[in-house]
């Protein structure tokens, strides 16, 4: 299905790791078009933002880490459900990196975390990265090598990246309950391991 512009693209990275867990991230884009971009165009410009976020930290990801196809879906608001719904799939595309690194895998919810900021206070986005190495460690925080490839990720994170020769992908957040989408402005990588869990019973909401 073709992507117009001012239309939101959600596209899915999913990791497999050692034991078979899964572990996602949701990016969410704005669609800055010229012209309508076909499914395999708006497949390629995902391709190339997935190799920019994810091999920015290929040196520290275990080869015990696989990939499967995520999903690309237009978002829409849904004015009597008063949210997000998914209302078209555009296709799907697999992070192509290839992980070497032989070190011993870290258990499943430990990861690396980048933070972005809008124009919005308290509306950020938040992105939490698996499949590190123990190396990757020293205690609770991550090694300079880490926190570098780490920044890395964290500005390509917030990169607009090319849909061919009509336009771009613009990377942000759509903010829950109300029809708003808020672009990046900056992002920061930290240097305290962090979890992919990031909600647990009864601790927080």
């Amino acid at each position: 299905m073709p992507v117009y512009d001012g239309e939101f693209v959600k596209a899915i990275g999913e990791m497999v790791l050692s034991d078979g867990v899964k572990a996602q991230n949701a990016f969410i884009f704005r669609a800055d078009l010229t012209a309508a971009a076909a499914s395999y165009q708006i497949e390629a410009a995902i391709d190339a933002y997935f190799q920019d976020v994810y091999g920015a930290y290929l040196t520290y990801m275990s080869d015990d880490v696989g990939f499967n196809p995520g999903d690309i879906s237009v978002l829409a608001w849904d004015e009597e459900e008063g949210d997000w719904i998914t209302s078209k799939k555009v296709g799907d595309q697999v992070i192509d990196v290839s992980p070497t690194n032989t070190d011993a895998i870290l258990p499943n919810a430990v990861a690396a975390t980048v933070c972005a900021k809008t124009s919005r206070p308290k509306s950020n986005g938040r992105k939490a990265f698996a499949g590190l190495v123990g190396t990757a460690l020293l205690d609770n925080n991550l090694v300079a090598g880490l926190i570098a490839d780490m920044a890395d990720v964290a500005a390509a994170y917030i990169e607009p990246v090319a849909v061919a020769s009509l336009g771009e992908l613009t990377p942000g957040i759509l903010r829950k309950g109300v029809e708003l989408f808020l672009p990046f402005s900056s992002a920061l990588a930290q240097g305290i391991v962090g979890s992919m869990r990031t909600r647990k019973p009864g601790v927080g909401d």
